[in-house]
Order: C-alpha cells, then sequence, then structure tokens
C-alpha cells in the first residue's frame, strides 16, 4: 500500500454503491493465480487478503475499507498477528482523497454488480408503474360497461373490455333523428287497475259462454245404469253417501259455482235438468 499526501486519487467507487444484500462476490480465478499475492504471500497471509476482500464487499461505499489498523486486525482475522500480515494483506490496496482505502479488482467487481442492481429497481419501478396503469385502466372499462349494464369478469384482459367497449352502440338519443323503439307499453295504452278488472271479467264472460257440463249433467233414468254407478263408486270411496245427501251436495255444488260467476247466463234446461233429478225407487217398493 502506496500513498501520498499530495496525490491522493479519488475514490474508485461513488459514495452511493451500497452491496448490503447481495452476498454473492464474483472471484476471478485466473487473476487471482496470477497475481503477485498468490506467489508471494503465506497461507497465513493469503487468508488474511481474502478476508479483507470478503469484508470491503459489504462496506459502503462497497469495495473498501477504513484506514485504520485495529479496525482492519479485526476485519482480517488477524488480530495481534496483523503487525506481521499488514504488507501482504493490503497488497492491491490504495489509499484515496476520502481516507478510505480501495482495491481496484474489487472496486471493479462492485461497480458491475451496483449497475446490475440499478437496473433491475429500475425494471422493478417500471413494472410496478405499468401495473398500476393497468389497474386504473382495467377499473375504468368496468366502470363504463357497467354503465351499459355489461359486467365482465373479475380476470378479464383489458384488450377484450376494450374490444367489448367499441362494440357497444355509441349513438346518443339527444343527436340521433331515428325514431326510438319502445320496449314497454306506451303511455297511451296505458290502462288503471278498474279498467283492467273489467276487461278480465269481460275476457272471461267471452271465454266461458255456457255453464260446464259438469254442473249441467243430467241423473241416468236407466235403474240397471244407475246400479252399476252405484256399485261402481260404492268401490272406488269407503264412504257411500245417500241418495238424498248426495243429490242436496250437488245442488249446493251448483249453487256455489253459479255464485262466482256473476252475470253469467245460465240456460233453463240446464237449471230443470239440475233441479228436477228423480228420486229412485226403492226395491221392492210399488
Amino acid at each position: 500500500m502506496t500513498a501520498a499526501p499530495d496525490v491522493l486519487p479519488d475514490p474508485f467507487v461513488p459514495a452511493g454503491v451500497d452491496l448490503a444484500g447481495m452476498a454473492f462476490m464474483p472471484l476471478d480465478v485466473s487473476r487471482v493465480l496470477d497475481s503477485d499475492l498468490f506467489a508471494l504471500s503465506t497461507g497465513e497471509e493469503f487468508k488474511a487478503a481474502v478476508a479483507l476482500w470478503c469484508k470491503s464487499w459489504m462496506q459502503v461505499p462497497a469495495g473498501s475499507l477504513p484506514n485504520n489498523d485495529r479496525v482492519l486486525a479485526h476485519l482480517s482475522g488477524a488480530n495481534s498477528r496483523w503487525a506481521k500480515l499488514k504488507v501482504q494483506a493490503l497488497h492491491g490496496w490504495q489509499l484515496c482523497s476520502d481516507g478510505r482505502l480501495y482495491h481496484a479488482v474489487i472496486a471493479e467487481k462492485a461497480l458491475t454488480a451496483w449497475g446490475e442492481r440499478l437496473s433491475y429497481l429500475e425494471k422493478q419501478a417500471a413494472d410496478t408503474e405499468r401495473k398500476r396503469l393497468h389497474r386504473e385502466e382495467s377499473k375504468e372499462l368496468r366502470g363504463q360497461l357497467a354503465v351499459h349494464g355489461v359486467h365482465v369478469a373479475w380476470n378479464e384482459s383489458v384488450a377484450v373490455m376494450r374490444t367489448m367497449l367499441q362494440q357497444l352502440p355509441q349513438t346518443s338519443h339527444k343527436d340521433s333523428d331515428a325514431p326510438v323503439t319502445r320496449t314497454g307499453a306506451s303511455p297511451a295504452t296505458d290502462l288503471s287497475p278498474n279498467i283492467k278488472r273489467e276487461v278480465k271479467v269481460k275476457v272471461k264472460d267471452l271465454n266461458q259462454e255456457h255453464v260446464p257440463s259438469t254442473l249441467c249433467r243430467t241423473t241416468n233414468t236407466n235403474p240397471e245404469h244407475r246400479r252399476a254407478n252405484r256399485a261402481k263408486h260404492s268401490r272406488q270411496s269407503p264412504t257411500v253417501l245417500s241418495n238424498p245427501l248426495r243429490r242436496s251436495l250437488s245442488h249446493r255444488k251448483l249453487r256455489a259455482s253459479l255464485t262466482h260467476w256473476p252475470g253469467l247466463p245460465v240456460s233453463t234446461a240446464c237449471t230443470r235438468s239440475a233441479r228436477s233429478v228423480p228420486r229412485p225407487r226403492r226395491r221392492g217398493a210399488s
């Protein structure tokens, strides 16, 4: 290590170069094996020199060492033997104008690593900005599509949403002279609840001009047929009603059904046939 007080060079590495977090330090094997240090140093001196290279990598600025023997003795691991190992251990180190020691080869590797770190940080910042712009554009496109009633999936791409937005109609009703088609009922044809109720009643009257055939059913006068029907109904239902009760129930059903349709025209024949149901005679009666 040689340095004159009046000709101290500028630092080999800028003051802000910090390689903290980059534990890997490249080692040029060919330059190390061909160096004077490898040829002239002992094992203990070479060990102290390599320890100072590694320690300088984590210093700020990177690739530099403080110009203090006690600190250097600690960093090199020589401790009390530092005075005997100092000359060969500091081979290639030079004192600069900032008062620190710099190694030309270590400084070269540190500047290369610092350039790679700056490139990575710049790329990371650009990627962060790109993602931020992408999120803002995606949010804006989703809002514009939502105004038109279009809802897209959460993972839909921005390109697809741009295409969907371009395919939507862009004409405005204020600027366009084309007629507008209204999907609902027009104001002129809107009906009040009372009118709608009357229309429903009239439609119901038109659809049902006569009493259903089940209400106008006449009783079969053939005794054998009546017996067959009674036997059939007795097999189907466990409880068989008597003839008078059955007739009263049929009259009640007829009157209840007629009350559900006010104003419905009922034919005289239907009413007469429903009321004039002949009472069946008992067996053995004269």
